[in-house]
């Protein structure tokens, strides 16, 4: 009778998992637990317009984990000077950073993908994606005009904003930040029934017992 005890409540256990993961969430689903996605971006492309130094874009994040960064850029022909890239709050204090070679920046305007240190954002603040390199070498960030990305402005203007997507954690934010009301309700009515299992197997082993001493 223990065996059935315990056997039963293992699949309660697994049955309240599987219930509380399913995709109707909207929220949690199996397939995308472990993965990232991207928070705020601007991918509308005028054209390369050549990096002056330092160029900053300004981005208002949601999501709280921040895991890496890309921009629409490219080098020009025989450059060799590196290119950094920061996360900046306010702009000039540096929270993480990462530079990469220029034989790793394609020739033709692409997304590069800059793997900064996973940092934790605060939702809703201003932060800043600077790329800085020398004041003499040849790159060029891709943006555009009419300010595509409402959520903040940019070193070339209010009305200007570099291409730039932020990738955060997925799993963090949905486990963290985005607990949908069903989620909420199916845990409850999972523990509930798990009460009930638990009730039953309870019932059914005092039953035995009354029986086998009356025996």
């Amino acid at each position: 009778m223990q065996r059935k005890s315990i056997m039963v409540f293992i699949c309660v256990i697994f049955s309240s998992l599987m219930i509380i993961l399913t995709p109707q969430s909207t929220s949690i689903s199996i397939k995308n637990f472990f993965s990232e996605q991207i928070d705020q971006s601007q991918e509308t492309d005028n054209g390369p317009v050549s990096i002056r130094n330092i160029e900053w874009q300004e981005f208002v994040p949601v999501v709280k984990k921040l895991l890496r960064v890309e921009v629409k850029i490219k080098v020009g022909s025989g450059e060799t000077t590196p290119i950094r890239l920061s996360i900046e709050q306010p702009l000039g204090t540096i929270l993480s950073a990462t530079e990469l070679p220029a034989s790793e920046i394609p020739t033709t305007p692409d997304w590069v993908s800059f793997d900064v240190q996973d940092i934790t954002l605060n939702s809703g603040q201003i932060y800043y994606i600077k790329l800085s390199t020398s004041s003499n070498a040849l790159y060029y960030w891709c943006g555009a005009s009419n300010n595509p990305y409402t959520n903040g402005v940019s070193s070339k203007g209010a009305n200007w904003d570099w291409c730039f997507r932020t990738y955060a954690d997925k799993s963090k934010t949905t486990f963290i930040d985005n607990i949908h009301p069903e989620l909420k309700m199916k845990t409850f009515l999972t523990f509930l029934s798990m009460l009930y299992y638990l009730r039953i197997i309870s019932y059914e082993k005092s039953i035995i017992s009354e029986y086998l001493n009356m025996k």
